[in-house]
């Protein structure tokens, strides 16, 4: 039988994510009027030629959010139902570029939880926690797991939540504890 979220909760939950989700939309919005209007001012008193040099850097500028800070996964992803079908630690490497002595690169070594879930639709996701909270003394996530995936935030939310013994808050991925329902890191509230 699969287990859902009582719809309050679940609204709730989604709401939390459209805020995260409104939240990038305007700071990307800003960043790319604030790069478009330094550029058009650099044009109108530089009087150069709109494909130059400058337009690939502009270019460059206006992807920064969608590069560097997954802002695309904030503002595209979706929210949906999954079962945890594999929860296990891997390694990977810290970019190092090129280089290194076998002790440098043995340090850059990090320990990962990765989680692979199924949807109800069938799709397979695979994803990643390089935080500690996820990884704790053992993997938050367990295989069988019933978890909601909801767009805006960056952690599964376990369901149902009365059954589970800590939260991971959804939003920054600190450990609530037993009992209280908001975040004592980030304010989350995960009131019903």
């Amino acid at each position: 039988m699969k287990t859902f979220f009582e719809p309050t909760l679940e609204a709730q939950l989604k709401s939390l994510g459209e805020r995260r989700r409104l939240r990038t939309a305007i700071i990307t919005a800003l960043w790319s009027a604030a790069v478009i209007g330094v550029w058009i001012g650099f044009l109108l008193y530089s009087k150069r030629s709109v494909i130059d040099f400058t337009t690939v850097f502009v270019l460059i500028l206006l992807a920064l959010p969608f590069l560097l800070f997954g802002a695309h996964k904030t503002l595209f992803g979706k929210s949906y139902y999954a079962t945890v079908t594999d929860a296990r630690y891997a390694q990977r490497m810290k970019n190092m570029g090129t280089g290194g002595t076998r002790k440098e690169f043995r340090e850059a070594e990090i320990e990962v939880a990765v989680i692979t879930l199924k949807t109800d639709t069938g799709e397979t996701v695979r994803m990643e926690f390089p935080e500690d909270s996820v990884r704790d003394k053992e993997i938050y996530y367990k295989s069988g797991d019933r978890v909601m995936k909801i767009n805006g935030l960056k952690f599964p939310v376990k369901c149902p939540l009365d059954c589970v013994e800590r939260i991971l808050c959804p939003r920054c991925g600190h450990f609530m504890k037993t009992g209280l329902r908001s975040c004592g890191w980030c304010k989350t509230s995960l009131e019903n």
